[in-house]
C-alpha cells in the first residue's frame, strides 16, 4: 500500500490533479516480494499521463488480487475520463510496445515516452503493458503481476463495524466505502447533518416505521463544519468523530473527534480508526491466512471488476 499511495500522493501535488478526482481501491492487505521502486515508478507514469490528458472527471487506480496456490496475481488497472485514444492510435502505441527497445531512441520529444519506459520496465519482470480505450470517453492500461505474497485478514478492531459517513460526494463516498470494506466494516451514507441526526436519534429507539441504527463512528467531511448543527450533533452523538479533510484544530481532540487530511491514504484512516476503536477495548489483530515472517511490511491491494482480461500472469522480482 505505501508504494500505491506513494505515487498517488505526487500525482496528487500535480496543479490539474486539483481540478479531477483521484481514486484508488485497495481492500485487503498483503505483503508481496518485488521491486517496489519499479512499480512505483510504472504507477506515477501511467498516473501522470492519465492526468495529463483528463480535463475533468477523475483518474483511478485499482487493483484485482487473486490468492493462488503458489503465489499472489495482482492486476493493476488505471482508469480515466480522458480524451481516449483511437483505434488508429492504439494500433500504433501497440506497434511501438511491441518495439520498446527502438522507440524509446525515437521518441526525443517525449510524446509516450513514460509509457514506453513503463512496458521496458514490464517487460524486465515478464510482464506487458496493455490497453483499452473509447475516444471521447477515457482510457484503460493495465498490467498483472505475479509474486510470491501473504494476504491479510482484517483488523479485529474494525471488523463488523459500521459507520455514518456524512457529506461526501459520490467519487468520495465510493473512495471511502472502498476503504471501509478493506477493514471488513459498514458504511451507511447520507449529504446532510439533518438526515445524519434523524439517523443518530433513531439508534436510541427505533419504530416500526423507523428501524433503530447503531453505529460505532461518525466519518464526516470537513465541508460541513459551517453548518450550524454540526456542533450540536458532535456533543450528543455519543460516539467517536472522523473529520475528513482541512480541519482547525480547536474541532479536533475534543469530544472525541479525530481527524484524517485525506481520503488518498487509506493508511490514515485505518490507523485513526485503529486508535479510537483499540481504546475501546479491542487490541488483538485478525491472524494471517498464512505465516508471515515479516507483518510490518504488509501492503493492501484491492480486488475491483474491471473490463480488462490480461493473458499472462508473469513473475517479478521483489518488492518492498
Amino acid at each position: 500500500r505505501t508504494c500505491i499511495e506513494s505515487a498517488l500522493a505526487t500525482v496528487a501535488a500535480m496543479p490539474k490533479s486539483t481540478k479531477l478526482h483521484l481514486g484508488y481501491a485497495l481492500p485487503h492487505d498483503v505483503t508481496l516480494r518485488g521491486d517496489g521502486n519499479r512499480v512505483r515508478q510504472i504507477l506515477l507514469n501511467l498516473l501522470s499521463n492519465a492526468v495529463k490528458f483528463t480535463e475533468e472527471g477523475s483518474v483511478t487506480l485499482a487493483c484485482q488480487l487473486m490468492n493462488t496456490e503458489d503465489a499472489v496475481q495482482v492486476q493493476f488497472v488505471v482508469e480515466d475520463t480522458g480524451v481516449g485514444i483511437s483505434p488508429k492510435d492504439c494500433k500504433h502505441l501497440m506497434q511501438a510496445f511491441s518495439q520498446v527497445g527502438s522507440s524509446i531512441s525515437q521518441h526525443q520529444n517525449g510524446t509516450g515516452l513514460g509509457l514506453l519506459i513503463c512496458q521496458h520496465l514490464l517487460k524486465a519482470m515478464d510482464s506487458e503493458l496493455e490497453l483499452s480505450s473509447v475516444p471521447g470517453e477515457g482510457s484503460k492500461f493495465f498490467f498483472t503481476l505475479r509474486s510470491q505474497g501473504t494476504v491479510h485478514l482484517p483488523p479485529l478492531e474494525t471488523k463488523g463495524k459500521k459507520a455514518l459517513a456524512i457529506g461526501f460526494c459520490p467519487d468520495e463516498t465510493a473512495l471511502l466505502r472502498g476503504h471501509c470494506e478493506s477493514l471488513a466494516m459498514e458504511v451507511v451514507s447520507v449529504r446532510s447533518v439533518e438526515v445524519a441526526q434523524l439517523l443518530l436519534t433513531s439508534r436510541h429507539k427505533g419504530t416500526l416505521h423507523q428501524p433503530k441504527y447503531t453505529f460505532d463512528v461518525v466519518l464526516c467531511a470537513t465541508s460541513l463544519l459551517d453548518d450550524i448543527h454540526l456542533h450540536e450533533v458532535i456533543s450528543n452523538a455519543g460516539l467517536p468523530w472522523v473529520l475528513v479533510g482541512d480541519a482547525s484544530d480547536a474541532m479536533v481532540g475534543t469530544n472525541n473527534v479525530y481527524h484524517v487530511a485525506s481520503l488518498l491514504r487509506q493508511t490514515y484512516l485505518k490507523d485513526t480508526l485503529l486508535t479510537l476503536f483499540q481504546r475501546s477495548g479491542t487490541d488483538v489483530r485478525a491472524p494471517l491466512d498464512k505465516a508471515d515472517p515479516s507483518p510490518d511490511e504488509s501492503r493492501s491491494f484491492h480486488i475491483k471488476p474491471s473490463n480488462a482480461h490480461p493473458d499472462n500472469y508473469p513473475q517479478f522480482a521483489e518488492m518492498t
